[in-house]
């Protein structure tokens, strides 16, 4: 059984910025119509928006709040466009997707009345960023669309065809469609290379990498990933430095090389430490806490989750709170506390539907399905497993996870018919995404099916008469394969299981 993201770790390169700071329309500071007090205090706003971006979005808000009030009542209109972006970076950061949603579409206003092509498609890009966090897909999508179709075979705008393609590919990636989340960046990458953008170069190779990531290919993930390292460090990028660390020690993690992720996770939250990055402090925590929960120090990942969780709180990061909510829900189900596990995953689900995060919200329901049959609550984990697949359709999400989740669930009820139903529609999608570990759980699923039914059960259906042990045997070994070749730990435990139980039934009938 498959939950959302097990834990979750740090993938801060997988998005573009948010905003594209464009070209303004009209003048800049007008210092001649004001005074220079003025314009200093108006400077010294907008600087201190900028710096505390990704850093302390609360603090930043504030800055920006008062150098919009201040810019408007002294009539400079210059750094409007560049302020109304910076704002509404931090409003996504503090879940405020409406008020962040009006920020957007003041540019996009000022953009068509200066007909400005540059904040037009920056505003799609940012709108279509909006919708992407809060997990309509198909919305982010489509405003993705209108940038590209504006600026497609434009040579003027390439560098935003840059960002809309990176930006098309995160859609792609987030909603499992691998192939064409690889061809967005492809190309993005190669129009990056050309204009010789060294930070968009490796922002895009660290795109790449999460997707090879996703896709089990840790040995290529880190490649891309260890490209977009040295980029960083040859232009001395603190951030760029400390992000591709915490990529690296997501990649380490996921292979088990848990010594290395602790090194490269230690490093990571020593930069973001020394720059006074709180947000960044506060992902590094939670990725430490991870590689701590693989190691089954469970006191410790859950030390590491709970500093995390305090940061984010401290700085009003509602996205992150309610990542962190459901990394201790996680742990809380490992440990078989599943009553403290239900109250983390309902915090995260009642903050997600607060920010209206459809994505995630699926997420959550699946997270509660799970603990409901881990209490052998069936018909309970079916409601939760049913809501979010229904949820994951509606957004034009391929949900192979669900599928496997209610199938697991009727084989736990011994309807084996209606559990190797839902695990082989689930077996296409995955397999055709590339969800490695998700296709190995299904194997093993599909195998105890044939494991537990007469020989003669279900003629004519894909479950075969004759010779099941066999394929159950060769479904076991399938899910092993999957398992020893991408390193998935759990899989290859329950293979053997599985194999060593049917093994041994075998013989046992056969001496009877």
């Amino acid at each position: 059984m498959r939950h959302k993201n097990q834990y979750i770790l740090l993938v801060l390169l997988s998005f573009s910025t948010y905003c594209i700071k464009a070209q303004r329309p009209g003048p800049g500071l007008k210092t001649s119509e004001v005074s220079k007090e003025e314009i200093n205090k108006l400077s010294r706003l907008i600087q201190g928006a900028d710096e505390n971006l990704n850093k302390d979005p609360k603090k930043g808000l504030e800055f920006s709040q008062e150098a919009i009030a201040l810019a408007k009542k002294l009539n400079q209109s210059g750094p409007l466009p560049d302020l109304f972006f910076t704002q509404a970076d931090h409003q996504l950061a503090l879940g405020m997707f409406p008020a962040a949603l009006e920020s957007y579409q003041s540019v996009l206003k000022i953009g068509e009345e200066y007909n400005t092509k540059s904040l037009i498609v920056s505003s799609y890009i940012g709108i279509g960023n909006l919708y992407g966090m809060s997990g309509d897909f198909a919305k982010s999508l489509e405003y993705y669309l209108k940038s590209l179709k504006l600026i497609e075979g434009d040579k003027s705008q390439e560098h935003l065809l840059a960002n809309t393609l990176n930006n098309i590919g995160n859609i792609y990636k987030a909603t499992s469609d691998y192939p064409k989340a690889l061809d967005s960046y492809e190309r993005a990458l190669k129009l990056n290379e050309k204009f010789g953008n060294q930070f968009n170069i490796a922002n895009n190779l660290g795109n790449l990498g999460t997707v090879y990531e996703l896709l089990g290919n840790y040995q290529k993930a880190l490649e891309y990933d260890m490209k977009s390292l040295a980029i960083f460090q040859s232009s001395g990028n603190k951030i760029g430095i400390a992000n591709n660390l915490g990529n690296i020690t997501m990649v380490y993690t996921r292979l088990s090389e848990y010594s290395k992720a602790i090194e490269y996770g230690q490093k990571s939250l020593q930069l973001f430490e020394e720059m006074g990055h709180k947000a960044g402090v506060a992902y590094l925590l939670g990725n430490l806490g991870s590689v701590y929960a693989s190691l089954s120090d469970y006191p410790r990942a859950l030390e590491y989750f709970q500093r995390a969780l305090k940061i984010e709180q401290d700085i009003g990061d509602q996205t992150m709170i309610s990542q962190n909510y459901g990394n201790i829900g996680e742990i809380y189900s490992t440990l078989a506390n599943y009553s403290e596990a239900l109250i983390y995953y309902n915090k995260a689900l009642e903050l997600d539907k607060k920010m209206g995060d459809e994505y995630d919200i699926a997420s959550d329901l699946t997270n509660i399905g799970t603990i409901y049959q881990s209490l052998g609550n069936h018909s309970k984990s079916i409601e939760y497993f049913e809501e979010s697949l229904k949820m994951r359709q509606k957004l034009d999400v391929p949900d192979a996870l669900n599928l496997s989740n209610i199938g697991q669930v009727y084989i736990d009820m011994l309807e084996y018919k209606k559990g190797y139903e839902y695990l082989k529609k689930s077996l296409a999608i995955s397999e055709a995404s590339g969800e490695k570990a998700i296709t190995a759980d299904n194997y093993n699923g599909m195998g105890i099916v044939y494991a537990n039914i007469p020989d003669s059960s279900f003629s004519g259906s894909d479950l075969t008469s004759g010779k099941n042990y066999l394929k159950a045997i060769e479904l076991f070994k399938l899910g092993l394969d999957f398992g020893l070749k991408n390193n998935l730990l759990d899989i290859q435990r329950n293979s053997w299981e599985n194999l060593s139980n049917v093994y041994e039934k075998k013989k046992i009938i056969a001496n009877q």
